[in-house]
């Protein structure tokens, strides 16, 4: 559609004087921003996009005041049509009076020279900015002083805590993070928990929305919930640079992840990079003292989640686009990094850490072939006791070739350390 058809459709809503100044400034302060969206299109498709946006604007903001707009004709005759309207449009603002996801990350320090690094995490405060009109509230864990400044500016809503539990090397402790999160806001739906290097979606709140459904309708017979999954890993380059100064617009921050997307390749079941929990998942007062950002700390949660049969436990990677943003470290920056605390999570998770994979869990949600806005969840067909069966014995023949390969490797060298011996003994002494 044409720019200045969009114009038309949009100055065409006209409110009457008795509605008051306050929609009035609200709805004009809108139509400006639409026109100035519409007007930054460069190309055909960046105009669709921002049309596509004005269109919800439009629908999403003011369809009481589309119905308030008609005729006295128009209205006696739809009466009935327009008060279910308002009754849900009143029935869906109470449901919404709940805050439906806490999402909770750490912003850490950054060295100058790691520009990456820092792109990344301001790029996860634009991402979670985005969120905020789905009812999220946004907790972060930091006591750096430019963070600090950082999320006042990007998120001036934020919970910004800078008083939490970490070991005594100052890594925090993900327990820890929970718990203030349950204090810091009460009443929750969702508590979730990311790396401060991933960006989420609205993928993200259709996911969870599904999820919720399917327990308010029975489906799911538990309010204990744990949902996670792989993420996509996407490699930044100094051109993501240039393009943080767009990534605050909706409209282009939507751009950009698309393309972080398409080029984006999934990584392995093994890690997982977001932790989504109802507050009654864990007794997270008797859970270890787990902390991020170091090895196992993700299997070993996953493993205790596969071991409470109350627990419904859900891979979400299908329908919830996570995107690693990769920095100069690699996509195995935890594990590459040997810090004095490496070791720490295998003194509280020794042994089944090897199980907590995402295809592990007996759950998972997916998208319909036939709507990509509709997520249905499937129950997988084969449950995680043979899925862990099949993967031990396929550990022992590994480990059985390896070791035979070791045996051999050994003979052959024993074997050639003995034809040089008997090599040299016939050259000197024959």
């Amino acid at each position: 559609m044409h720019i200045n058809l969009i114009s038309t459709y949009l100055n065409s809503f006209k409110l009457n004087s008795n509605q008051g100044n306050k929609k009035k400034k609200i709805k004009n302060h809108i139509i400006d921003r639409a026109k100035l969206i519409i007007q930054k299109a460069k190309s055909s498709a960046e105009e669709k996009a921002n049309t596509k946006f004005v269109y919800n604007i439009i629908e999403n903001k003011f369809d009481v005041l589309l119905l308030n707009n008609k005729s006295n004709k128009t209205r006696n005759d739809d009466t009935n049509n327009n008060y279910r309207k308002i009754q849900n449009y009143k029935n869906k603002e109470t449901v919404e009076k709940q805050c439906f996801s806490v999402i909770f990350t750490t912003l850490i320090h950054i060295r100058k020279a790691d520009r990456f690094k820092k792109l990344a995490q301001e790029n996860v405060l634009h991402a979670l900015k985005h969120l905020l009109r789905h009812k999220i509230e946004i907790i972060i864990f930091t006591q750096d002083m430019y963070w600090v400044k950082k999320v006042k500016k990007i998120i001036p809503t934020a919970h910004i805590q800078n008083h939490f539990q970490t070991n005594a090397y100052k890594t925090p402790i993900l327990k820890s993070m929970f718990l203030e999160s349950f204090n810091i806001v009460k009443d929750a739906y969702f508590y979730t928990y990311i790396n401060a290097d991933i960006l989420l979606d609205l993928s993200f709140v259709q996911t969870l929305k599904a999820i919720k459904l399917a327990i308010d309708n029975n489906i799911l017979n538990s309010n204990k919930i744990f949902v996670t999954g792989r993420r996509r890993n996407f490699k930044l380059n100094s051109d993501d640079i240039k393009k943080q100064n767009v990534a605050g617009d909706r409209t282009y921050f939507k751009v950009l992840f698309n393309l972080f997307y398409k080029n984006a390749t999934i990584f392995s079941v093994n890690a997982q990079d977001y932790f989504i929990v109802t507050k009654h998942t864990f007794n997270w007062q008797l859970m270890p003292p787990f902390i991020i950002g170091r090895p196992a700390y993700d299997n070993c949660l996953v493993q205790k989640a596969l071991n409470d049969k109350n627990i419904i436990s859900i891979d979400g990677s299908l329908s919830i686009y996570a995107i690693h943003q990769t920095g100069s470290d690699g996509n195995f920056a935890g594990l590459k990094r040997k810090s004095i605390d490496y070791h720490h999570n295998y003194h509280f998770c020794k042994t089944g850490y090897q199980f907590g994979l995402t295809s592990f869990l007996p759950f998972y949600t997916n998208y319909t072939s036939k709507n990509m806005s509709h997520i249905l969840m499937y129950k997988r067909s084969i449950d995680y006791l043979t899925l862990i069966n099949r993967y031990i014995n396929r550990h022992k023949k590994i480990v059985i070739i390896k070791n035979a390969t070791q045996y051999l490797m050994a003979f052959m060298i024993s074997m050639c350390i003995i034809c040089s011996i008997i090599v040299y003994v016939i050259t000197n002494f024959f």
